[in-house]
């Protein structure tokens, strides 16, 4: 692998010598900027021809002459994860247009909305902030259908534990801790183990760069934000989501209990995630609100309570649709 990135580099700086004055006997102008950096660059020389006098100038380079053979070549760019390795390491971190269309961790289950301009992809592209990297990220790991790295979380709730107990925390701040450094932890576990690929890019967490939508068609509903709603006469921002939650009845509760909770919810955003061009994930950002049943058996929704601020992300394959109407008799 070192030895593919390193040619890689060179091509690169090869190039910009041919493209600027041509690779002539003599090293010119822009390959000196390149090579100024003798610890580093001297080793280049290996895949000069064999009888390039580069290979013979010891004084310009490391004081040694380059005898090595050069290495059988390398494809050029037409290997999948050597194309994915050099956007990695690009300081640049743009998007790629090619994304994995079946990804075995999150297949697309559906497609955004809106109209399409001749030569571009639907909706804008953007920056995401730290915040909501690590918000979107630690959701998509903890929702992620895969064996593998469902072991990887049991084998961190253990490890959790472990250090817990000679710690004597309670349950809920196990919980809270589990959370919030899983994702360091499953990263640091798969630089040392072998695994899939995917799982590798998983691992480093999405790209900084994303693009928002509009809308997105998904379980065979329409959903928009909500501030496309406001334009409309038509409502399609209202969201619900049954999830197996753990919950405590207060900090000082030692007892976990599992149950499926139903959220109500609006869509403020709906962002498309780009794990390095290796898969993306479709999220909607909800504001949650605070509901209750009442006698009548009727779901009650207080649109000025809310509810799971720290957790405000869903995959865009989770949610159904809901219709909210006004209760004449409450103005909440």
């Amino acid at each position: 692998m070192h030895d593919d990135i390193e040619r890689l580099i060179y091509d690169v700086h090869r190039d910009v010598a041919e493209r600027c004055e041509g690779v002539g006997d003599e090293p010119n102008d822009e390959a000196k900027k390149f090579y100024n950096n003798k610890s580093y660059y001297w080793a280049h020389r290996r895949w000069l021809d064999e009888n390039h006098p580069w290979r013979y100038d010891m004084e310009s380079f490391n004081g040694e002459k380059e005898e090595r053979t050069s290495p059988d070549p390398l494809t050029r760019y037409l290997n999948a994860s050597v194309k994915k390795q050099s956007k990695w390491f690009s300081k640049s971190q743009e998007k790629s247009n090619e994304i994995d269309e079946e990804s075995p961790l999150f297949p697309k289950a559906g497609f955004p909305l809106g109209r399409k301009k001749k030569g571009k992809k639907k909706g804008k592209s953007y920056t995401l902030d730290s915040n909501t990297m690590t918000l979107t990220h630690r959701y998509v790991l903890f929702n992620c259908e895969d064996d593998l790295v469902e072991n990887y979380i049991k084998e961190h709730e253990e490890f959790v534990k472990k250090k817990s107990k000679d710690r004597q925390k309670r349950r809920w701040k196990e919980a809270q801790e589990h959370s919030n450094e899983f994702m360091v932890w499953f990263r640091g576990k798969v630089e040392v183990n072998y695994v899939p690929d995917h799982i590798k890019w998983l691992s480093k967490g999405p790209s900084s760069v994303a693009r928002s939508y509009t809308g997105y068609f998904c379980n065979g509903y329409k959903f928009y934000i909500r501030d496309h709603d406001e334009k409309c006469k038509t409502q399609n921002s209202g969201v619900s989501l049954t999830a197996l939650t753990p919950s405590f009845a207060s900090s000082k509760d030692h007892n976990l209990v599992l149950g499926d909770v139903t959220y109500y919810g609006i869509i403020r955003s709906i962002i498309e995630i780009d794990y390095w061009s290796a898969f993306s994930v479709v999220l909607f950002k909800c504001d949650w609100f605070h509901m209750e049943v009442d006698d009548y058996g009727l779901t009650r929704v207080n649109f000025k309570k809310l509810c799971s601020k720290d957790d405000p992300f869903v995959l865009a394959s989770q949610v159904h649709q809901v219709f909210y109407t006004q209760d004449d008799l409450e103005e909440d």
